[in-house]
This record gives structure tokens, C-alpha cells and sequence, in this order.
């Protein structure tokens, strides 16, 4: 968001809340400049003022970079318990009451360059605010299948994997949660 102007803003917006999901996961929002100037209240208001879909949203983005973001409809029945962050804004928690049951939405971005170490911090999170069912969007930047090109259906038109030990921290991931 922090490098688009009015026009591409709104049309990017636009296409993705005229969808009226209850629920949307956001990454690489990029709510600040790189002169330090956030514009927030420009994305709240699209958000919440636009043809198709009043939304609110929670946010972990201070910088020029990375950044997630959660949006959810004015009229869901929606309370935010308690949330954790990820300090690098990779990743945003929130325990959530919607509609009377208590879920944990997970918006995230995962890093580009290998980094396990992510997988760590974002499984203690999770931990941190209970046993509760789990919804994570956003983009891991790697593929759940580290299977090879020519068989993962995953990377369909790509040249090679991405971020090949995120991958197997990813499957592991999903693997002991369940």
C-alpha cells in the first residue's frame, strides 16, 4: 500500500472485498512510507466506505516493508481476546469470539530467506493463546509440497522450488497440528 497511488489503491481493494468474504488475510500491506509516514486511515477508510462490503481491520505493519493484516465485516459478530505479534511483521494472531465460538485467525508472510527459526516463533504463539481451532492465510512464500517440479502441482510454470527448507518446516508444521 505504501507505494500505489489513489486510483491503483482503490481498484486493488476493490478486487478484493467485492469477493464479501467474512474473513480476508492480507500480507506485504506495507502501511508506512520509506519517509516514515503511515497511511492507515486511507486503507481503514476504503475498507470500511466502498460498493461492496463494509470491513474492519487489525494490523501488524509499522514499515516499508512485509506486513499483515486481517479484515473482517462490520456486521460479523467479531470480538478481538488477545493478540500476538511477530516483531519482524510476519505474522499476526488474533483469538477471536466469532458468532459465540472462540477460533485463532493467523495472517501471515513468511520470510523470504530461510529462516526456521519463524516456524518456532509463530508454533509458540499459537501455543500462547490456547487450544483453539486455527484458520492461517496470507502467503508462507515457500509450497506445502517440497516434491519435485516436474510432479508438484504446487509450483505449476515455476523454475525451481521456493525456499525449499521452508517448505519441510511447513509440512511439518501442519503435520503436528494435527
Amino acid at each position: 500500500m505504501r507505494n500505489v497511488g489513489k486510483e491503483i489503491h482503490t481498484r486493488k481493494i476493490y478486487g478484493i472485498v467485492k469477493l464479501k468474504a467474512d474473513i480476508i488475510f492480507a500480507s506485504d500491506i506495507r502501511l508506512c512510507n520509506r519517509s516514515g509516514y503511515a497511511d492507515k486511515k486511507s486503507l481503514e477508510t476504503t475498507l470500511a466506505v466502498n460498493p461492496y462490503c463494509s470491513y474492519k481491520m487489525l494490523y501488524n505493519s509499522s514499515k516499508n516493508s512485509r506486513g499483515v493484516a486481517i479484515f473482517y465485516k462490520t456486521s460479523l459478530p467479531f470480538t478481538e481476546e488477545r493478540r500476538m505479534e511477530c516483531e519482524d511483521e510476519n505474522f499476526l494472531l488474533v483469538l477471536a469470539s466469532i458468532r459465540n465460538t472462540t477460533v485463532i485467525l493467523g495472517a501471515i508472510y513468511g520470510p523470504n530467506l530461510p529462516d526456521l527459526d519463524f516456524y518456532t516463533r509463530l508454533e509458540a504463539a499459537l501455543v500462547n493463546l490456547g487450544n483453539y481451532p486455527v484458520v492461517i492465510g496470507g502467503d508462507f512464500n515457500t509450497t506445502y509440497s517440497p516434491l519435485p517440479l516436474e510432479s508438484n502441482k504446487d509450483v505449476l510454470n515455476m523454475l525451481s522450488l521456493t525456499n525449499w527448507p521452508h517448505s519441510k518446516a511447513l509440512k511439518k508444521f501442519v503435520l503436528d497440528k494435527n
